[in-house]
């Protein structure tokens, strides 16, 4: 039987999807595992050690490392990811400025930014580091920490295509007074070595609302939403694609207080906000059209404390959001189908105090790897296939399995039975889907939503695998008396074969081997082979007074492999025809 199993890359362990959330009040991020229902599992070890006052947290878009910002420190913690969720720390690199907040990672995996909030009001800076992609080491570009012309930033954004980064906070040193809480967005302009450069008219104010808080844009790259947290509304901002220039659409009143962080699903229909003094999480339908925000009926969701970070698992179902209380938690929501939001059980301990903003981080879904194997091919009996395919960091959703014969399987799950009516060799394929939303907006090969990858490459991949029944072998043996030769009749009706002989007679307690014999077949050819005893004419003579007393039995084992490596074996019992 050939089994050649088909890989698309090599799957180890079980993948799983991670989430992290940093405890601000702290020194510690606490890792889990998800579970496609929202389900949080507290990773073996968690919560892990980070630097003081983590905020910002971000994955590279394969999913293999991590960042938190130390906002204590003025430095960034490195983590790799293991497919379990497992965080091994690499050492922290220096941001060069004060109080890092938000970070973010590029869609292509390239650079992490990250904004610093300098209370002092002294240096506020956006940091830009090259990332290694095999090590997840930080270096700074030429020339960061950048001066981005705003106080205290806080949110910070990029476009999917690298070209253009946003930074909210409030009026900087070119807009008196130095003070001044006034709204700002600063809009820079990304280099080829990551270097940072305001496009013309950055910072953009807004007079009529206080300092913006967190970020995020549209999956399609079209708009930007902007927390207004003392204002107690979300702006919208339409971006031109082409130069990075915002135009500010208005701003959209919530049902409680203080939204500070949003993030939009990854079809663009719907936007979810954080709510600090209104403890809760609020839902917006987005007008596509305008842009227009419209609270979901059934929300705000009350959380029963203050909330803070928050972001949604690529499959669109299931919101998470830190609680700002010591001791510290995470919320799971359920999304339904209208956007309505309803909670998945209590919430799940941080093990630290104060979970911070920007601090929910949830590790890209990757294309699957696709693998299976198949139990033997027998033509008229059933074969099993089995899949092994495994999604780092989310899981596998459908399985269409097609039997190369004609037949398929529509969403037939990890685990098809088929029947191959013959002995011809069939490609077996297989295409699994993985746990991102199939109406999720892609660019080029991600779901980039403003701040983060969601799905890293296409949401499907393919594997197949040849199957068939293997060498075909007829064979039948014979002898003249129960003590003499044996004879095997020997056909590989379909190929070339090689024959394998082996055997032994049994009888009284005693046990008498043939010799082994190997034997080259011709397609479709019938071949005639003796097998004589090992121990020769004594054997024989023994056999023979065997014979007379009692019945003998006689068993050859036929081992027939063709060009193509295919094996397969037959056990044989011998007709014994006395000799006249």
């Amino acid at each position: 039987m050939a089994v050649a199993l088909w890989l698309l890359s090599a799957g180890t362990a079980a993948a799983t999807q991670t989430v992290v959330v940093t405890n601000g009040g702290g020194s510690s991020a606490a890792a889990y595992t998800a579970s496609p229902t929202g389900g949080l599992t507290p990773v073996a070890g968690s919560p892990f050690t980070t630097g003081q006052d983590p905020h910002g947290v971000a994955f590279t878009p394969d999913g293999r490392f991590a960042y938190v910002a130390n906002q204590g420190d003025d430095d960034i913690s490195r983590f790799s990811v293991a497919d379990d969720a497992q965080l091994t720390p690499l050492g922290t690199t220096p941001t060069g400025a004060n109080q890092p907040a938000g970070l973010t990672v590029s869609a292509d995996g390239s650079l992490l930014m990250a904004s610093n909030r300098d209370g002092t009001d002294t240096a506020p800076r956006v940091s830009v580091f090259n990332i290694d992609a095999a090590t997840g080491g930080l270096t700074a570009v030429t020339g960061s920490p950048f001066n981005v012309g705003i106080f205290d930033p806080r949110g910070i954004v990029m476009t999917a295509d690298r070209r253009f980064a946003y930074v909210s906070g409030r009026r900087g040193p070119t807009g008196p007074p130095a003070t001044n809480a006034q709204s700002a967005l600063a809009v820079l302009s990304i280099g080829a070595n990551g270097a940072l450069t305001p496009i013309v008219g950055s910072p953009f104010y807004n007079a009529a609302l206080l300092a913006g808080f967190g970020m995020s844009i549209s999956p399609d790259g079209g708009r930007l939403f902007m927390a207004q947290a003392n204002d107690q509304k979300i702006s919208v901002y339409n971006l031109n694609q082409s130069n990075g220039a915002p135009s500010f659409v208005a701003p959209f009143n919530s049902v409680n207080q203080s939204p500070i962080e949003v993030e939009p699903t990854t079809d663009g229909l719907r936007l979810y906000a954080s709510e600090v003094f209104g403890k809760s999480v609020e839902g917006f339908s987005i007008n596509q059209g305008t842009g227009a925000l419209t609270t979901i009926p059934g929300t705000p969701e009350d959380l029963g404390q203050q909330a803070q970070s928050l972001k949604i698992t690529p499959d669109g179902n299931t919101l998470f959001v830190s609680r700002l209380f010591d001791p510290g938690s995470v919320s799971s929501l359920s999304i339904a189908a209208n956007g309505d939001l309803s909670l998945n059980g209590a919430p799940t301990a941080t093990g630290g105090p104060f979970p911070s903003n920007f601090g929910v981080g949830i590790a890209p879904t990757q294309t699957p790897d696709v693998a299976f194997d198949h139990s033997a091919v027998t033509p008229g009996q059933p074969t099993t296939f089995t899949s092994t395919s495994t999604v780092r960091g989310g899981y596998a959703t459908r399985f269409d399995w097609d039997f190369g014969d004609g037949t398929t399987l529509a969403d037939g799950g990890p685990d098809a039975t088929h029947t191959f009516a013959d002995t011809k060799p069939y490609t077996v394929t297989l295409t699994v889907a993985n746990d991102c939303d199939p109406a999720a907006i892609y660019t080029g090969e991600v779901v980039w939503i403003g701040s983060r990858v969601v799905c890293n490459g296409p949401r499907t991949a393919t594997g197949s695998v040849t199957v068939d029944a293997g060498v075909v072998l007829k064979a039948k043996a014979k002898s003249k008396q129960p003590a003499g030769k044996v004879v095997v009749k020997l056909t590989c009706p379909e190929g070339d074969c090689t024959v394998e002989l082996s055997g032994k007679t049994k009888g009284k307690g005693k046990s008498f081997k043939l010799k082994r014999k190997s034997v080259d077949v011709p397609a479709a050819q019938k071949t005639k082979v003796k097998l004589k005893y090992a121990k020769g004419k004594k054997a024989v003579r023994k056999l023979k007074d065997l014979a007379a007393k009692g019945k003998l039995k006689t068993k050859v084992v036929a081992t027939a492999t063709d060009a193509a490596g295919n094996e397969t074996t037959q056990r044989l019992k011998v007709k014994v025809k006395p000799k006249k």
